[in-house]
């Protein structure tokens, strides 16, 4: 059996197909690619999934699907964006069979979504959780993508997550919207320090997170693989034009030094923002007690972000590639939905954990 899972956000689509060969699952190939669903148009959603089956080395038997691109401003609503997501899922899987990750922990037919659309909608975090809690006995996973951060706290190999969906994860602490390269500087600050003097920053779309990680050698440019702020290039001097304008200033008024002090400064208070989430959880899953729980770093953000929030709190940092014989970068949400969406067809062991 092939198996096809799909992640489908609202501005990159992942996916990837596994083999079931003799009850064990081997990865085949992954595909990932920026698709800005508000700028490329929803109409054009179908023919990007048909370029990504393309690009997958084995057709599928069996195709598992998760989505975030509901949440995004070409819908109206979020049952629109689900519903329209799945018939363009449908188009491009003619006569292949689907299953739908639910905020339930569980994976049903597109037919039963459309009685209860909502509960489908943001669930690709359940994904995560649940790959991490069949590698990890107990764990908070971070996972920090390009636009937001996962975090799912895990006990006895179980997901112990408080919310369901994107308002309640906010509200517990559980999804914070900060990400390694989308984040608008300005919703991290509203002063910052130039020259020692605390400076009002314009609240603009000027300069995003992938700026300052570039400046700070976090990123290289191949990595700052979306749309900049200004639809300019991305070299470093082009990110430095794009920070100073945060101040409403350039390149020419203020110096790399001072500005790569800003990207200091900004990339410390985006930690202070994951970290605060990690502690919230910490604090609610170990009842006040002086027990701790490792934090299990996952996404692009890995290791600038994720590790480096848990370091702040004193916490142990592990990584999956550590863990099991997956390679770095693999997507771990796809990876996750394909191995459960196999677990539900018959009894498998996956290669990567032999």
């Amino acid at each position: 059996m092939n198996i096809t899972a799909l992640d489908i956000g609202g501005a990159n689509t992942k996916a990837v197909s596994l083999k079931i060969i003799d009850g064990l699952i081997y990865l085949d190939s992954t595909y990932s690619t920026y698709f800005p669903i508000w700028a490329e148009g929803k109409e054009n959603l179908g023919n990007q999934l048909k370029t990504c089956i393309n690009s997958l080395s084995s057709p599928a038997d069996l195709v598992a699907i998760t989505m975030t691109a509901e949440l995004s401003d070409v819908y109206n609503d979020k049952r629109e964006g689900v519903l329209h997501i799945l018939n363009s899922v449908g188009k491009a899987f003619e006569d292949v069979e689907t299953l739908v990750l639910t905020n339930e922990y569980d994976l049903v037919s597109p037919e039963q979504v459309y009685f209860d659309p909502l509960k489908v909608a943001g669930a690709n975090w359940v994904a995560t959780a649940w790959l991490a809690s069949k590698i990890i006995k107990n764990c908070i996973v971070v996972d920090v993508g390009s636009t937001t951060t996962d975090i799912i706290p895990v006990i006895n190999h179980q997901i112990v997550a408080k919310g369901k969906n994107d308002l309640e994860r906010l509200q517990s602490g559980e999804l914070i919207y900060t990400g390694a390269l989308r984040t608008n500087l300005a919703t991290m600050v509203d002063k910052a320090p130039i020259n020692d003097t605390l400076t009002r920053v314009s609240s603009e779309i000027f300069s995003t997170t992938g700026d300052i990680h570039l400046i700070l050698g976090n990123i290289s440019s191949s990595d700052y693989n979306i749309d900049t702020s200004d639809g300019r290039g991305k070299s470093l001097e082009e990110s430095y034009s794009r920070l100073a304008r945060l101040v409403c200033s350039d390149v020419e008024t203020i110096n790399q030094k001072t500005l790569k002090n800003l990207a200091g400064f900004l990339y410390e208070k985006q930690i202070d923002l994951i970290a605060s989430g990690i502690n919230q959880i910490n604090n609610r899953i170990s009842h006040n007690s002086d027990e701790t729980y490792p934090v299990l770093s996952l996404g692009f953000g890995r290791k600038f972000l994720g590790a480096r929030a848990a370091a702040n709190l004193d916490l142990n940092v592990q990584y999956l590639e550590n863990l099991c014989n997956l390679p770095a970068n693999v997507p771990e949400t796809v990876i996750g939905l394909g191995w459960f969406a196999a677990s539900k067809k018959e009894k498998v062991v996956p290669q990567w954990m032999q």
